[in-house]
């Protein structure tokens, strides 16, 4: 069984450390207290006398709203922050004959801050792409082992803090190692890339799916308890045996799917759980849903056989 628990540390970058000082604070308040710096370091400006320029201090409030408010917001900052300072300069000046150099500064803070707000927009966007294609699967276009274990680690989190129940479903395509041997690896991947998009098509917009590795993947339920897992599960065999409907893959599932009114330690612990009640199903002929209800303090009722004997 893959684990999500068990991946490289993130290096830090840029990105993550903007993330962690903004934790806890929505965009729109943080683009707020950086337009209140912008307008505070016009008034130092205006306080120093238009001949000491501050034009590098408008850089930091306008990166700030930039990268979090996108190449728009970013730019219409740094047209703000030069509106600011050409006001204060005006009015600390106090004669016109300053004028030619109160708006070359003035139009330096906007090309220079524009200029910027437009770089760290992109790298911001380029941070995204990246961070988002190291959490999906290329064969499947769904996250991967990694994107998986955070959005459930998060989910168990929630669910400790609001007690709400959570359930995993884990899905094992039946006889898929057959389709390797008879039609070629291509034929395979089509099929693993056919499976995740005939899940994605039943699940609901608030459940997460991950690819665990080979034929296995990972169904999250915020939210959702036993009953209405089932019912999903359910669903979810109709729609991967569906598959079989116009090619010659002969290919099922068997699902196991657990649900926790209270999450236990880990997410090893959540995803072995629901294994295991794959294994069951596996056991009981193939092609079936098996739910269980657990609590973390209990001992595993349904144990895994002791070699790994899925197809």
């Amino acid at each position: 069984m893959a684990s999500p628990e068990h991946t490289s540390p993130r290096p830090t970058t840029v990105s993550t450390l903007l993330a962690k000082a903004s934790e806890g604070r929505t965009p729109l308040f943080i683009t707020a207290g950086a337009g209140a710096l912008i307008l505070l370091v016009g008034v130092v400006d205006y306080a120093t006398g238009f001949q000491t320029s501050f034009a590098p201090m408008y850089m930091l409030p306008v990166a700030v709203i930039a990268w979090f408010q996108g190449r728009t917001t970013g730019v219409i900052a740094a047209f703000a922050a030069g509106v600011v300072q050409l006001s204060f300069d005006s009015a600390a000046a106090g004669s016109a004959r300053f004028l030619g150099g109160i708006a070359w500064n003035t139009l330096s803070v906007v090309l220079l801050a524009s200029f910027m707000a437009v770089t760290l927009a992109l790298l911001h966007s380029v941070l995204d792409q990246e961070s988002d294609l190291a959490r999906t699967d290329a064969t499947t276009e769904v996250s991967n082992v990694r994107g998986f274990g955070e959005r459930l680690s998060a989910e168990m989190a929630r669910s400790r803090r609001y007690g709400r129940p959570f359930s995993v479903a884990y899905i094992d395509l039946d006889d898929f190692k057959q389709v390797n041997d008879r039609l070629g690896h291509e034929a395979g991947d089509r099929l693993l890339w056919l499976a995740g998009a005939a899940i994605r098509g039943v699940l609901r917009e608030s459940d997460s799916l991950g690819r665990l590795g080979g034929d296995e993947f990972a169904v999250l339920f915020p939210e959702t308890g036993a009953d209405a897992a089932g019912l999903i599960g359910d669903k979810l065999l109709g729609a991967l045996a569906g598959l079989s409907d116009s090619k010659d893959w002969g290919i099922g599932a068997s699902i196991g799917i657990v649900t926790y009114t209270e999450p236990p330690d880990t997410s090893d612990d959540v995803l072995g759980r629901a294994d295991n009640l794959m294994y069951e199903a596996k056991r009981a002929g193939k092609g079936r849903v098996m739910v269980a209800t657990v609590s973390p303090k209990e001992p595993p009722t349904v144990e895994g056989p002791a070699t790994d004997d899925r197809d």
